[in-house]
């Protein structure tokens, strides 16, 4: 079996020895155009319309469960490894690190249940429970290390 799967910009070729599934198919479709919202789709559904224009399609994203408007304030869970703080605090959707709310370190935002948007079992967005590392903090890191190896 041979298969093709033509998008704007990328064309996948698949060719099997056997019958490909529906998963299989539906993924290589996803590929090919850069449409993910279905990773897997159940046997006996049928695959969604993606002709779509992009003005429809940014106005249903923006509806769609877990989708967070950027700058909206969400809560963090907080897990300093300064102080020991085990606290909520919020922060703007977006924000890459928060202030631990006793010793006000900065601590790295990540999502908390690795799904943007999503919220744990505690309704937290983001949990911040190491260090926020900037780009020259990293590169002094990095030039402190390779002096010392030498």
């Amino acid at each position: 079996m041979r298969t093709v799967i033509q998008g704007k910009q990328i064309t996948i070729t698949i060719k099997a020895d056997r019958e490909l599934t529906t998963q299989e198919i539906i993924s290589a479709h996803q590929l090919s155009t850069g449409n993910f919202e279905a990773l897997f789709v159940a046997e006996d559904s049928e695959i969604p319309q993606q002709s779509q224009p992009n003005k429809q399609k940014n106005q249903q994203e923006q509806h769609r469960p877990g989708w967070v408007e950027k700058g909206t304030q969400v809560e963090v869970e907080v897990l300093c490894p300064y102080c020991g703080c085990n606290e909520k605090t919020t922060t703007r959707w977006g924000n890459s690190f928060c202030k631990c709310p006793k010793c006000y370190e900065k601590l790295f935002n990540k999502f908390a249940t690795g799904v943007p948007g999503e919220t744990n079992q505690w309704g937290c967005h983001y949990v911040a429970d190491e260090p926020m590392k900037f780009k020259n903090q990293l590169e002094e890191d990095e030039k402190m290390f390779s002096e010392a190896s030498e």
